[in-house]
């Protein structure tokens, strides 16, 4: 709904009216609000696994695919754990390349950024 709100103001940029809405992102130079809350999640999560609280979010060090910082996904007995943060964004988090997974938060950002 809130990305609606996004769609109909730059709708209604005379010169950009007939457009998709992502063409009009792109010329306007923004992100989708849910592209941009995902990010912020990747975000968080990045300072979680490189910090003390990591022990908390299990990680499994994995030499297979992807990067080391794979996290497990714990099992949910109920519909509202599932929903929980760690739960939402494990899929994506262990998706990303390894290139993407480094230390300083400021290329992570940036990296996270250039992700299609």
């Amino acid at each position: 709904m809130i990305e609606k709100v996004q769609r109909r103001f730059t709708k209604r940029l005379s010169e950009l009216h007939h457009l998709s809405h992502f063409d009009r992102l792109q010329i306007l130079g923004l992100q989708s609000l849910e592209r941009r809350r995902l990010s912020y999640y990747l975000i968080i999560l990045h300072g979680l696994t490189h910090s003390t609280l990591s022990n908390n979010l299990m990680q499994q060090l994995t030499h297979t695919q992807g990067h080391s910082y794979k996290l497990d996904k714990s099992h949910c007995s109920h519909d509202s754990s599932k929903y929980l943060f760690t739960n939402r964004i494990v899929d994506l988090w262990n998706s990303l390349p390894n290139e993407v997974c480094v230390q300083l938060l400021e290329t992570f950002k940036y990296k996270v950024s250039q992700l299609n």
